[in-house]
């Protein structure tokens, strides 16, 4: 917990302490020690298991909920309960089914659901969470086809899909946490040979040694942007160490793992690079909790690396632009989706190598409308060309966010973002 409060998060999401009530009740104490929120999985006999049916449900489940939700009945600092992770559409009955359980025996706490898929989250239609999250890993090798799936790609992916989840949540009335990807392994492949495009290199015979999940440098900045770009108000990262210790995965064998710490508890380039994310915007927490991200497209940018969204508290008094550079990398010349066999995309020991390096990057933004814009974290006000456009530059998968309107709007946002006693989630780790 206190390390989770050093880097500049609120929450932890505990997966496996609810089925012991001392442990978690002693964990929950710790972590609101440090200023720290909790969400937890429903865990062991608790965790709903639609594929086992319904007798397991009506023997194993329900009553190891009803054994043990009531004796954290007022616990505070829990924020939610989380009964059952990714449910397709065809299990989402039994998951609404459970949660009107879990909120009968334990009426003080609120929910959790999680999805990965669009589907399943269409499928909900009734006694709604109080959360929903949304979680898919697009930083690996595709598998059928052992093809690399770039950057460029993973954006694109990712973009559609939390858009698409976003809109879920805003016609159920409920908030968004994005899940980032955290988590990187490596593996051998045993297969007489692989094309170059899936970065594997042979290391012996009839064996291939790449990673099948990997994180670029900035891939945390991006991750993090890309979700509130699209309407995120939570940001939650899971920490799998020892997921794939020793096993063989569906594409090869295991070798190592990277994730935002190591066995003995120090930091990864990840969890630091999370951190200083973290820390750059959690003052903008205000803000991502009470605006709302608006279907039409306004304003311009002229480049093609360049996200632009807009969003709004007051309908047309008060509009933001969250801008997001995606560009963390360049590779092949062009940067394509998916590299072909003559890229110099290749696997080494600390992950995927060949890209070529970039700084900060350069474009124009017009906004809709003709108020001056103002850097809310600065509250300075930007100066504009005499086409309207202003001429800004990001970082490598960083942001920002604008206001349009007076001096006595963005006035009026600095007092909100100076406010003490923000207390609901915005980061998020789980362990």
């Amino acid at each position: 917990a206190r390390d989770v409060a050093n880097h500049g998060g609120n929450t932890i999401y505990y997966a496996n302490l609810a089925t012991e009530p001392e442990t978690f009740i002693m964990a929950v104490n710790a972590a609101r020690k440090h200023g720290i929120y909790v969400f937890a999985q429903l865990g062991g006999k608790m965790y709903l298991r639609p594929d086992k049916g319904r007798e397991y449900y009506e023997t194993v489940t329900k009553p190891a909920a009803e054994a043990i939700l009531p004796q954290y009945k007022g616990l505070e600092g829990v924020l939610g309960w989380m009964g059952k992770e990714e449910a397709s559409a065809a299990e989402m009955p039994l998951v609404i089914e459970y949660r009107k359980w879990c909120r009968q025996i334990d009426p003080t706490h609120a929910l959790f659901t999680l999805n990965n898929r669009l589907e399943g989250f269409q499928a909900d239609t009734e006694a709604y969470p109080e959360w929903y999250g949304f979680d898919r890993y697009r930083f690996k090798v595709v598998n059928p086809g052992f093809v690399i799936s770039t950057p460029r790609e993973v954006v694109s992916m990712l973009s559609s899909e939390m858009a698409g989840c976003y809109d879920e949540a805003a016609k159920r009335g409920r908030p968004l946490i994005c899940v980032g990807q955290a988590w990187t392994f490596q593996i051998d492949q045993k297969t007489n040979k692989m094309e170059r495009k899936s970065g594997f290199r042979e290391v012996s015979p009839g064996v291939w040694r790449g990673w099948q999940r990997y994180l670029p440098e900035h891939a945390m900045f991006l991750q993090t942007w890309l979700g509130i770009t699209e309407g995120s108000q939570g940001s939650l990262w899971y920490h799998y160490y020892g997921a794939t210790k020793g096993r063989d995965t569906s594409m090869g064998k295991w070798l190592r793992e990277e994730c935002l710490v190591d066995e003995n508890g120090n930091e990864s380039r990840y969890w630091k690079e999370l951190g200083q994310c973290f820390h750059e915007i959690q003052r903008l927490t205000p803000l991502f909790l009470s605006w709302h991200k608006e279907g039409l497209k306004l304003g311009a940018v002229d480049n093609p690396w360049i996200k632009a969204k807009s969003f709004i508290r007051e309908f047309d008094h008060e509009r933001y632009y969250v801008l997001l550079n995606t560009r963390i990398a360049e590779w092949d010349q062009t940067s394509p989706y998916r590299p072909g066999n003559d890229t110099k995309l290749y696997f080494d020991d600390k992950g995927l190598a060949g890209f070529e390096k970039v700084g900060e990057l350069e474009f124009k933004f017009t906004p809709a409308g003709k108020d001056p814009l103002w850097d809310v974290l600065s509250a300075n006000k930007l100066t504009g060309n005499e086409d309207g456009s202003y001429t800004l530059k990001l970082q490598p998968g960083r942001g920002i966010v604008l206001m349009q309107g007076t001096a006595k709007d963005i006035k009026a946002t600095a007092e909100r973002l100076n406010a003490k006693g923000i207390d609901k989630p915005s980061v998020l780790r789980r362990d």
